[in-house]
């Protein structure tokens, strides 16, 4: 199982988006009277740092085997030498998110903190109205305008912002976020951009130039958007997004968007994969499309219970589980059982359900102990709502952790067809997150624990999962709403 430390940007995407300059000359924003919170002086900032050091020492499984030690302590001496007087939170994640960055990991970060920018936005504060994404090739392109006043369409090149270089905006943003892969990392700090703005004192008035597709340069003022808590405009995810949900397509094809792998307590999966495979049954459907386009992962024992339902072959989503025991851990897994069973995770009992779990290893190993869990082939046994037709997983940048196992169990056991582009993460990464708080700040983060190999044991391999037939979403099919890769998944089907 992989937990998704970056669900919380994914939500906050949901929630708000529904060559020149460079951040080194924007003014500090410990200037900005917006961001003026709560001042720590720097021996509690030191503590704090120091617990964060501690605790990716101790808990990640193969620290200096990802980054080189001497560079991680240079970082973190350089942090340490700059805590001379009494900043904010926010000061202090933009001194040491960087530090996790180095870790290259999409599992491992710190948070930015959260409640002085729901503080902003709930007391009228406005922000960035464009909702974007950002590609090496085109730059930062707008995807969606909320602005009444200067609307942009798809596809539109925003170029500068307040004199800034958008582009360079965007690439400083990007090194509070670690990642397996660039096109995840872009993705996260796309879904967040306007709060990145505002922490870095970026704020309204925006004047904004920009560049249309047909190549016109123009320039306006945007006094930003404000959310408006007297209207429909309130600050929650639009009630239509759902972890799964499953429609039959006009040409009478399956398409089960897969969007976050938790159960819904209104909708169990159980139910959900029943009631969708006995639909297909009942329709003769042509084929299935399952989308993990924006999947960022949760517990992969539900990419294995849907796969249940397309294939009898053999299939693992992982080959091994290297896993760090570490005081630290042991205390948080504790946390996680009820308070009556905590007992059972201590000796003799634990020993005694070793027996049935090799997962117990945790509690037994001794603490820096890596424990080795190799993982057997599952046998799906009879399903009578089995679909036999054609079937295939669209994947691309915002696939991540156990939506990534699942698209590499189509992938190594050739289950299914995939179509789009490769993964955001990687079969071979890092996950099983200890979730952590910073004992002064209250700033929250997490580090993985354990390392992953792929479903066919190959640990060389340092890509995502890669599509069998490759489709790009271009600016043009964006800014018309033409979805290509679901285009090209019904031609596939249909052929």
């Amino acid at each position: 199982m992989k937990y998704f430390l970056s669900a919380f940007c994914i939500v906050t995407s949901f929630i708000l988006s529904s060559c020149s300059s460079t951040l080194k000359e924007i003014p500090s924003s410990a200037n900005n009277s917006i961001l003026k919170t709560k001042l720590y002086s720097p021996d509690e900032l030191k503590s704090d740092l120091d617990f964060l050091v501690k605790t990716i020492n101790e808990v990640h499984p193969k620290l200096f085997k990802v980054v080189d030690s001497v560079a991680f302590i240079d970082k973190e001496r350089k942090i340490r030498s700059s805590l001379t007087i009494p900043i904010s939170r926010i000061e202090l994640f933009k001194l040491a998110a960087p530090l996790l960055t180095m870790l290259n990991d999409g599992h491992s970060g710190i948070y930015y903190p959260e409640d002085e920018w729901l503080h902003y936005i709930y007391n009228s504060g406005r922000f960035f109205p464009y909702s974007i994404t950002f590609e090496s090739t085109f730059g930062l392109i707008v995807r969606a305008s909320r602005d009444s006043v200067n609307m942009l369409m798809p596809g539109t090149r925003i170029l500068k912002i307040n004199g800034y270089s958008a582009d360079s905006i965007f690439i400083e943003f990007a090194k509070y976020h670690g990642a397996e892969r660039e096109d995840f990392k872009f993705k996260m700090v796309s879904g967040i951009f306007d709060v990145y703005l505002w922490l870095h004192n970026i704020n309204p008035p925006y004047e904004i130039i920009c560049q249309s597709k047909s190549d016109q340069i123009s320039s306006f003022k945007s006094e930003g958007r404000v959310l408006s808590f007297k209207s429909s405009e309130v600050i929650q995810p639009a009630p239509s997004f759902n972890n799964y949900s499953f429609e039959i397509l006009p040409e009478n094809i399956g398409y089960l968007n897969y969007r976050l792998m938790r159960n819904d307590k209104e909708n169990p999966f159980s139910e959900f994969l029943k009631n969708t495979f006995s639909e297909l049954k009942t329709k003769h459907a042509k084929g299935l499309i399952v989308d993990l386009r924006k999947n960022g992962g949760g517990n992969s024992d539900f990419g294995k219970e849907l796969l249940k339902y397309i294939t009898d072959k053999p299939f693992r989503t992982s080959a091994k589980k290297i896993w760090r025991s570490s005081t630290q851990y042991k205390k948080y897994m504790r946390k996680q059982i009820p308070w009556w069973a905590g007992w059972a995770t201590y000796p003799p009992v634990i020993w005694i359900a070793g027996l049935f779990t090799d997962e117990t290893g945790m509690f037994t190993a001794s603490d820096g102990e890596c424990i080795e869990l190799i993982r057997e082939e599952e046998i799906p046994g009879e399903n009578p709502l089995r679909f036999n037709g054609r079937v295939c997983f669209l994947i691309g940048p915002g696939t991540f952790s156990a939506a990534v196992d699942l698209a590499n169990a189509v992938g190594d056991y050739r289950l299914a067809e995939l179509i789009g582009e490769e993964t955001g993460g990687i079969p071979n990464s890092y996950g099983e997150v200890y979730n952590f708080v910073l004992p002064n700040t209250k700033i929250e983060g997490g580090i993985s624990s354990a390392y992953f190999v792929r479903a066919n044991g190959n640990e060389k391999n340092g890509h995502g999962v890669l599509p069998d037939i490759k489709v790009r979403q271009s600016a043009e099919d964006m800014a018309r709403n033409y979805d290509t890769v679901l285009e090209a998944a019904k031609k596939w089907i249909l052929k």
